[in-house]
């Protein structure tokens, strides 16, 4: 009995005991999830917050650091080049990746980002998802994880497009996965490896795909006042209510393309994401992880409809549903004092310039087809015939050196030329020439924000920039690439791991994103990074 008593005595010890040991977050977060969100405009949340439920986003709010002045401080506002500047910490004009493509003179070729000719796509019968890092021009700061950890640290990345997810993977990146519209499956390259490994391949064969494009996307809160912009994609399928048949679609297509562009495939990503957490054992040893989520059908979906569709706003009552599920998932696969969960975006969007003009707003749509002939024709008749300008790409000019060589003539008089002719056209603001971006230092304005997006090998000739309220002309509602606050303003949150509740307003550049995260991880920043780190985060958690 006294053995007993002895026993019970010190059970009940050891119970109080390690109830009152506090719940004490790693000296490193195990994991560390940044998501990155296409073309989330940082009024998004504000104006749908009182539609979230209290777990997603409003959870990241409420006990989180939340950055009300995150910019991305450069004109060029794209898809990749966001992506590239959030995990190098530096510019475009340092990374490389100055616009999702870009002209190369000496062959006369458009480059796409992120596409590799070398490497082979590993898991699809179709080679046309073949992507890698490379064009990348420095690291980023999970290489450095990397190099820091003696490769004991694994980094992954998931995205539905394949750019993305190898921009943001980084160099040493231990896989990067993306989806493959004609099969379904998720895929990688044979930059990372030559095989898919088995748990990939039975979450293949559970086809999901299958299931969510058997269905209808109907609005989750049917409301017609809810939508001001006519929905480009209610034209397509010919319906004046918010119904749209993906089963339909997909039988059409013969792919699954649909799911890039409806929410459906922002939650078939996070199926993904925590496949790879769970399979690739991350964050589950004293080396911290990296898992980097791309959610590209909000950038797609914004581009269709615009900022105040009804698709948009049912897309992110959706997101926040599926936000979170991952948030629930992360705190019983690893614990949430053990993660540091990073949002945000790689950029804004605009406006659709016929919503504006009702409001009696400057706004436009910018035909650059008749910008290049008239420019061209303008050439031609100061310097004789000839193929001048070699291409157009991205709001920028690219000049035939060799000819104007040959000619004898001055390349910056006439990049100078062509700066003072396309001044005259409606909706163009200003332009500047390659040789004043190199030779003198703007320290703010547009023209600061063209030379972080110019890259001397990379870039053109001549840029332009866009009075607000203007973009290019294309098939979306709306689009991106200025340097307005509309495209370059992104939400920024912290949570999780030793992130302190608090909202900092002061203006802060998306490039101390990756330069926070080398300091909460005690490694170097990326070489070519000018982040400054986010002090407010740091000294609350030490």
């Amino acid at each position: 009995m006294q053995n007993l008593f002895v026993f019970l005595f010190l059970t009940i010890n050891s119970l109080v005991f390690s109830q009152s040991i506090p719940n004490i977050p790693s000296e490193k977060p195990k994991l560390v999830v940044v998501l990155i969100i296409d073309q989330m405009r940082f009024d998004l949340i504000s104006k749908f917050k009182n539609d979230f439920g209290p777990n997603g986003f409003n959870k990241l709010l409420a006990e989180g650091s939340f950055c009300a002045n995150a910019h991305h401080e450069y004109m060029l506002t794209q898809q990749l080049p966001g992506y590239a500047t959030l995990v190098t910490g530096a510019y475009p004009s340092t990374h490389g990746i100055v616009s999702d493509n870009w002209f190369v003179r000496i062959n006369n070729q458009e480059v796409n980002a992120g596409v590799d000719k070398t490497v082979t796509v590993i898991g699809s019968a179709k080679n046309e998802f073949n992507f890698s890092p490379r064009d990348l021009q420095i690291p980023t700061f999970t290489d450095e994880l990397v190099l820091a950890s003696q490769n004991r640290s694994k980094i992954h990345s998931v995205a539905i497009e394949g750019r993305a997810a190898a921009i943001a993977g980084g160099f040493a990146a231990h896989g990067a996965w993306w989806f493959d519209i004609f099969s379904g499956n998720w895929v990688t390259s044979s930059y990372y490896r030559q095989d898919l490994p088995n748990w990939l391949n039975e979450f293949n064969n559970k086809k999901l795909p299958e299931i969510y494009v058997d269905r209808k996307w109907t609005s989750k809160k049917s409301n017609s006042a809810d939508s001001v912009e006519l929905s480009r994609f209610q034209q397509f399928f010919r319906k004046i209510t918010f119904s749209y048949d993906l089963l339909d679609f997909r039988r059409v297509s013969q792919s699954y393309r649909i799911l890039t562009q409806t929410p459906m495939g922002n939650t078939l990503t996070f199926d993904m994401a925590k496949q790879v957490i769970v399979n690739e054992s991350l964050g589950k040893d004293d080396f911290p992880d990296v898992l980097i989520i791309g959610l590209n059908p909000t950038g797609v979906i914004m581009r269709k409809y615009g900022p105040l569709s009804m698709e948009v706003k049912d897309t992110y009552l959706r997101l926040d549903e599926d936000l979170e599920y991952f948030i629930r998932f992360l705190d019983t696969e690893i614990g949430l004092k053990d993660v540091l969960l990073v949002l945000t975006s790689d950029r804004g969007a605009s406006h659709d310039p016929k919503f504006l003009q009702e409001y009696r707003l400057p706004a436009g749509v910018f035909d650059s087809k008749p910008l290049e002939t008239l420019t061209s024709s303008y050439l031609n008749a100061i310097y004789g015939k000839g193929n001048w300008i070699l291409g157009y790409r991205n709001k920028q000019f690219y000049l035939n050196h060799t000819l104007i060589e040959d000619s004898k003539l001055s390349l910056p008089e006439v990049q100078e030329r062509v700066v003072r002719f396309v001044l005259q056209f409606s909706g163009v603001s200003s332009a500047q020439s390659a040789t004043t971006l190199q030779s003198t230092s703007f320290s703010q304005g547009i023209f600061a924000m063209m030379q972080r997006s110019f890259n001397q090998r990379r870039s053109g000739d001549v840029i332009i920039n866009l009075e607000p309220g203007w973009i290019e002309k294309s098939d979306n509602v709306v689009d991106a690439n200025s340097g307005y606050g509309n495209d370059t303003h992104v939400p920024l949150i912290w949570f999780g791991w030793r992130i302190p509740r608090t909202v900092i307003y002061r203006n802060l550049s998306t490039t101390s994103v990756a330069a926070t995260l080398a300091a909460f991880l005690d490694i170097v920043p990326p070489a070519g990074s000018s982040g400054e780190v986010i002090t407010e985060l740091m000294q609350k958690n030490r």
